[in-house]
């Protein structure tokens, strides 16, 4: 997303879009999308079922991605679980085995420190005597200070009554994915590529591979593990941007000549100057580590005005149509848009909008009024 929204209140009729800079653009992506520090890694999902066959024994397993580093899985009975026997330490297969859990019991709980160099299934097993089901172990996977991160499962078991397994990702919801993220074979148009790699990836899913049933997770679509570790480096490069550029515009006090930045779905970090563009780039990729270096570019077309002149002008927009008229023009966002450098107001009636605005500012003003029908209004 360009827009960069304005936070100021407009009443009820205007309600605001807000992008998460940092977050990435999937829809729904889970908090094990989030890459943590070096040494770390909770790129995991988890789940319980019922052991086929058995009425009291129940099969815990962990899907985990690309990242390496260590975890804390926790196994966890519920105030009111019925008592639980752990069986032993779990099982790892997978490229990125390093060794066995070490596991202990922690009072009711069992903890395993787990430590991958890459993708991992984890498996193993306890038993409910008073029946699988009457069970519910929270299994919970944390890296760093104690804090949930991974994809836990709170659920009964798979199985159970009420609690089954999700079924495949479609094809159709896969190629979408990758067509929103610009992932892989889309970058390139190849469509056909695209359904081509969804089928395999969908069987991958089936077949519990564990990047595929981890981005599920996290994603909201099956990813490859290349495709994982590229979404990876565009989330960790659009957290430094969202910290490291405005801090060195800050130091260097270069607001005057500053016309923002953001990031294209296809990871690129696109920064902006009004003067000396190219300069100043030197300056910025030299002065800043970026994880990406060559995906920080210029705006493709030059920038006229400075981010701090547009949010000026997005104050005196919000004023201009705030007022006892407001029902007039049914405003549903407004903010800048970084990429067309201008102020972008989306309303349900835009062309009454559209002329309020043109014989406040003028015709030539950088302002752009687009329509949004009801059905796009997000509640906040």
């Amino acid at each position: 997303m360009t827009r960069r929204p304005h936070l100021a209140a407009l009443g009820v009729a205007l309600v605001l879009l807000l992008s998460l800079v940092g977050a990435g653009n999937a829809a729904g992506f889970g908090p094990s999308a989030i890459p943590v520090a070096p040494g770390k890694a909770d790129d995991c999902s988890a789940a319980t079922s019922v052991v086929p066959g058995s009425k009291t024994s129940v099969e815990y397993v962990i899907w985990c991605g690309p990242a390496r580093g260590r975890f804390t899985l926790t196994l966890a009975p519920t105030k009111h679980s019925a008592p639980v026997r752990w069986g032993g330490s779990p099982r790892v297969d997978g490229p990125g085995a390093a060794g066995h859990p070490r596991c202990a019991p922690a009072g009711a709980e069992r903890v395993c420190r787990v430590r991958k160099l890459g993708p991992v299934t984890i498996r193993g097993r306890f038993r409910v005597p008073a029946g699988a089901c009457a069970s519910k172990v929270e299994v919970q996977i944390k890296s760093g200070q104690g804090f949930l991160a991974g994809e836990g499962f709170w659920t009964q078991p798979w199985g159970c009554p009420g609690s089954k397994a999700p079924p495949p990702p479609s094809v159709a919801r896969i190629v979408r994915f990758y067509l929103q993220e610009d992932l892989g074979p889309a970058l390139t148009g190849d469509r056909a590529a695209v359904v081509a790699k969804a089928k395999v990836l969908r069987r991958a899913w089936i077949e519990g591979e564990p990047v595929e049933r981890w981005s599920a997770r996290a994603w909201g679509a099956p990813v490859d593990r290349a495709d994982a570790e590229e979404l990876a480096l565009r989330l960790r490069s659009t957290e430094q941007a969202a910290n490291a550029i405005p801090d060195w515009i800050h130091e260097h006090r270069l607001g005057s000549i500053y016309a923002g930045w953001y990031w294209g779905p296809e990871g690129t970090i696109y920064v902006g100057f009004t003067r000396e563009a190219e300069k100043m780039l030197t300056r910025l990729k030299a002065d800043v580590d970026f994880v990406a270096p060559s995906r920080v570019k210029l705006f493709a077309t030059p920038p006229l005005y400075t981010e701090t002149a547009l949010e000026k002008l997005t104050e005196k927009v919000v004023e201009a149509v705030t007022g006892p008229d407001e029902a007039k023009y049914k405003i549903v966002e407004i903010g800048v848009d970084i990429l067309a450098n201008k102020v972008e107001v989306g309303a349900r009636h835009a062309a009454a909008t559209r002329r309020l605005l043109a014989e406040r500012f003028g015709p030539d003003a950088p302002i752009e009024v687009v329509h949004r029908g009801e059905e796009e209004l997000v509640l906040l």
